[in-house]
């Protein structure tokens, strides 16, 4: 398989897409929405862990970035990716891998004392100074940590996870290491030089005077008619703790106490309301707080005063939230705390074609200039493809079927031509072309393009012997990610992942 992928991409090529793999696989997860209770984040290993449980693990991750601990922040964020949720600060996965390997580490006997923690954390890049520990700069991070509610602790126990990853990547993948055959099959394929042309076609030539009759948007209309809902709507009572102002002129222990004050009532709060048969006006009043209350409102139109509070949005549309069980645990956001109950829910209603009309008319429109840009340019590509064939130009042939020629220099894979429009696309497309080839049609941001590899031959490389290290280290690098991953998606899908 690797070797197949090796024929078929770049070394870079191979990377973005092993990333892209493992990041859509989460759609496919079967345990999704498992647990009924949305103030339980997730289970595993038969093991509850709460909303707060997961948020003390994530400040690990914010402790890796600030020491720039590639093993967290990279190897065991996409060791696996499918419980992933876009637009978070923390990868969800990293919180789940960081559960699992701390499970499977102490399975295989990886484990590190305080001193050689200690020791890695002297040695760290960001604590060195003209390359010895300096404690100055120890000192300095502290502060910071502190500034974010993180101390010491979190130094070590993260330090310590990384040199678990790096261990775990280290005893997994021995051994594993690409031959100099592949290796200079690798070098032959990405500092070969390519030269040729690229033909684009721009969406915008496609636009003008389309329309969507009525016919059209009616038969639109009866042919997804059951996937043409409102949104659901919901509308909450909620209480807001707004977070502690002037910690920055506290000291440290004054600082630290209050937060504990601040979050202490936040908890006693919390456990009175969602207990049984709380009286949640009530609990409020007594304790002198505001509940302040939103209208109906739909998931992608928040009301003013809580856009942007993405977790807090996604909290109150929960499918798992119902009227039944109204109140929440404590929701942390920017500035803040919030404590919601439920108040009412609005299902999704098939619209009726008069208030569907506008969207579908934009949707038709969208598809029919879609449909003729596609076909236009498979009609290019294939005009050229005939031209060459024949003997014609190129070039005359593409303009004839209305593509227009964007000059394009010579280049290498290695050194793709990003000076030019659409570089990244056009070095993609050209990666397995030989010499008289045209590629398949690419969209672009603005249309879509074809690439004509006029030639392509292997040049003297004055480095080498350079370039074949740095390509063994990246590609065995990669397969020893590869490897690392398989193992950590089978030993995480044994975990009983629930969330």
């Amino acid at each position: 398989m690797l070797e197949f992928l090796r024929r078929q991409q770049s070394w870079l090529m191979i990377i973005i897409a092993i990333i892209i793999i493992i990041a859509f696989a989460w759609l496919y997860d079967p345990n999704r929405g498992a647990l009924e209770n949305p103030d339980i984040a997730l289970r595993l290993y038969g093991k509850d862990y709460r909303q707060s449980d997961v948020q003390e693990i994530a400040r690990s991750y914010q402790t890796a970035q600030l020491l720039q601990l590639n093993g967290m922040t990279d190897v065991l964020a996409r060791a696996d990716q499918r419980f992933s949720r876009s637009g978070e600060g923390v990868p969800d996965d990293f919180i789940v891998n960081l559960i699992v390997l701390r499970e499977e580490a102490a399975k295989h006997g990886i484990s590190f004392s305080d001193e050689e923690i200690e020791k890695a954390i002297k040695n760290l890049p960001i604590f060195q100074n003209n390359g010895a520990y300096d404690p100055t700069r120890w000192n300095m991070l502290k502060g910071i940590l502190e500034q974010r509610g993180l101390d010491t602790r979190n130094i070590y126990t993260t330090v310590g996870d990384n040199l678990v990853v790096e261990e775990a990547l280290a005893l997994f993948t021995a051994g594993i290491r690409p031959s100099a055959t592949e290796i200079e099959k690798a070098h032959t394929h990405i500092f070969s030089t390519i030269e040729g042309s690229a033909y684009t076609l721009e969406r915008a030539n496609f636009e003008t005077g389309v329309e969507a009759t009525a016919e059209e948007i009616r038969q639109f209309y009866e042919e997804n008619v059951e996937s043409l809902l409102t949104n659901e709507q919901r509308r909450v009572d909620y209480v807001h703790f707004p977070a502690p102002e002037g910690l920055e002129t506290l000291s440290t222990e004054e600082r630290l106490e209050k937060e504990k004050a601040f979050n202490r009532m936040i908890q006693d709060y919390s456990s009175a309301v969602v207990a049984e048969y709380a009286d949640f006006d009530a609990i409020t009043r007594e304790r002198n707080l505001i509940i302040k209350a939103t209208p109906l409102f739909s998931s992608n139109n928040p009301p003013e005063n809580l856009k942007g509070k993405n977790q807090l949005i996604a909290a109150i549309f929960d499918s798992r939230r119902n009227l039944e069980d109204p109140v929440s645990d404590p929701v942390p956001v920017d500035g803040g705390t919030y404590i919601f109950r439920l108040a009412e829910i609005v299902d999704p209603a098939p619209m009726k074609l008069a208030d569907a009309k506008a969207m579908i008319t934009r949707q038709v429109i969208e598809d029919k200039i879609d449909t003729a840009l596609r076909d236009a340019a498979q009609k290019a590509r294939d005009a050229v493809v005939a031209g060459i064939e024949s003997g014609a130009d190129a070039t005359t042939a593409a303009t004839n079927a209305g593509a227009t020629r964007q000059e394009v220099g010579s280049f290498q894979l290695g050194a793709p031509p990003n000076a030019s429009p659409n570089g990244q696309i056009i070095a993609r497309i050209a990666a397995e072309l030989e010499a008289g080839e045209v590629s398949q049609v690419a969209p672009t941001a603005t249309g879509a393009l074809f690439y004509h590899c006029t030639a392509r031959a292997v040049t003297n490389d004055p480095e080498h012997e350079q370039h074949l290290a740095d390509l063994t280290e990246q590609i065995s690098y990669t397969d020893r990610r590869l490897v690392f991953n398989s193992w950590f998606q089978s030993v995480k899908d044994a975990a009983g992942l629930e969330h």
